[in-house]
């Protein structure tokens, strides 16, 4: 298969949805020489911040002189972005060739009466053998979807499993309990990984410790009043955390400072496993990281904010950075945001910031909740907070619109889903070139 047809056969396995379990990929990956087993990895589970803090770890390794892959999802800006190396996408004939593999071992355990991958079992599959191709020295890895049952779950080779902040989320196959969502979120914990995890409810802590205790794993615990930090004098975000002291960050909004903390604690936890990071590669890989769509000013006059604040916790932690940048409020904002997701509570944490809303539709995505309906709802919240609220047909009205009724010294702040940033993005370029 050619790239254009790899791209069609995976879509073609969206059918099979989200199949929560080890076995599947277990076989496939039996199959092809357990290629997960050559690789050591940094394992990232966790509601929010997950990519971020992905992005801290892989820059700070990458300067420190290691061979680092990455296995992230969902892509948000490129879909070869999913599955990387020292920081650059793997090719697009990299990619047919590995899936063209992959889809006659798929083909087999078919004949053998065997269920077929998901597109996401492939996909993990497909990182595994990359980073088996390119000797990777370490790969970060994210969990898709909780932890436990999770495709990525299969690594046994953790140096680090980070668990970031746990909320509620993907409910229908975690748990309706933040209780049972942190045991599937501790589940990617292994016989002689560190731990290294958010601290939160005591509840939540107490699976965390205990999970880490019965595989005897060293544990550090990332809590919030241990953080300090400051803006330094570009604008940008100075951390100070532990023995590290004016860190500058190369990503932008509060919440980051956390998700930095995170990454340090797991580079420390590499150190004490004997990995060589020294001090300047710490600094400047904090410095140096970039992550699309993360509080990301994409221009200025008016400023224009792309973040990927999806659920609840992500809009709290959107809004506090939000208060300490615009603290005056009177935001225009683009939302789009999926059917299954708790879009009220998200709404409640930003609209009290809000002049005017442009809703949109995610689009091309059967989740999507309509501009009408989002619309509508956000309507009711008018009538108490006086909000304009428009209805627009697509992302390039929203921010032509948005474009041309917010002051220069206003602030669009675009967000809701990961999904349609990018286009997002693609937009503003075309409205604001020259």
């Amino acid at each position: 298969m050619d790239y254009i047809e790899t791209c069609a056969y995976l879509k073609s396995l969206d059918r099979l949805g989200s199949v929560p379990g080890l076995d599947s990929i277990a076989e496939l990956l039996r199959r092809l020489g357990s290629p997960q087993n050559n690789t050591k990895f940094v394992h990232i589970s966790g509601t929010n911040g997950k990519g971020s803090v992905g992005a801290f770890v892989t820059s700070v390794l990458g300067e420190a002189g290691f061979r680092t892959g990455r296995y992230l999802s969902p892509a948000v800006k490129e879909p070869l972005e999913i599955i990387r190396c020292d920081g650059k996408n793997i090719l697009p004939e990299e990619f047919a060739a590995i899936i063209s593999r992959l889809r006659t071992v798929c083909d087999s355990m078919l004949c053998d009466g065997l269920p077929h991958p998901t597109r996401f079992e492939l996909e993990t599959a497909a990182a595994f053998v990359f980073f088996t191709e390119k000797k990777c020295d370490i790969a970060v890895a994210e969990c898709g979807m909780g932890g436990l049952l999770d495709a990525t779950n299969i690594i046994e080779n953790t140096l680090c499993a980070v668990i970031t902040p746990i909320s509620a989320d993907h409910t229908a196959f975690l748990g309706d309990t933040l209780t049972e969502i942190a045991r599937h979120k501790a589940g990617i914990i292994k016989r002689g990984s560190s731990v290294v995890y958010a601290a939160g409810d005591a509840s939540l802590n107490n699976i965390i410790e205990s999970k880490a205790a019965e595989y005897a794993c060293p544990v550090s615990a990332v809590e919030g009043d241990k953080i300090q930090w400051h803006f330094g004098g570009d604008g940008g975000l100075v951390l100070d955390y532990g023995n590290y002291r004016e860190a500058k960050i190369g990503l932008r909004g509060i919440y980051q400072t956390a998700n930095a903390a995170l990454a340090l604690e797991c580079v420390e936890a590499l150190k004490a496993q004997g990995y060589n990071i020294p001090e300047g590669a710490v600094y400047r890989g904090l410095a140096k990281t970039r992550w699309f769509g993360r509080f990301e000013r994409l221009g200025q006059n008016p400023d224009f904010i792309i973040d990927g604040a999806h659920n609840p916790a992500g809009a709290a932690a959107l809004a506090e950075s939000l208060k300490v940048y615009y603290p005056d409020g009177g935001l225009t904002f683009i939302i789009g945001v999926f059917a299954d997701k708790d879009y009220p509570k998200i709404l409640e944490y930003v609209l009290p910031m809000a002049s005017r809303v442009f809703t949109v539709s995610t689009p091309d995505n059967p989740r999507a909740l309509s501009f009408e309906i989002l619309a509508e709802y956000i309507k009711k919240y008018y009538d108490v907070v006086g909000i304009s609220v428009t209805e627009c047909a697509s992302v390039g009205e929203a921010v032509a619109a948005a474009l041309r009724q917010t002051k220069v010294s206003g602030a669009i702040i675009a967000f809701g889903s990961l999904s349609h940033l990018s286009l997002i993005e693609e937009e503003y370029r075309k409205g604001t070139e020259v």
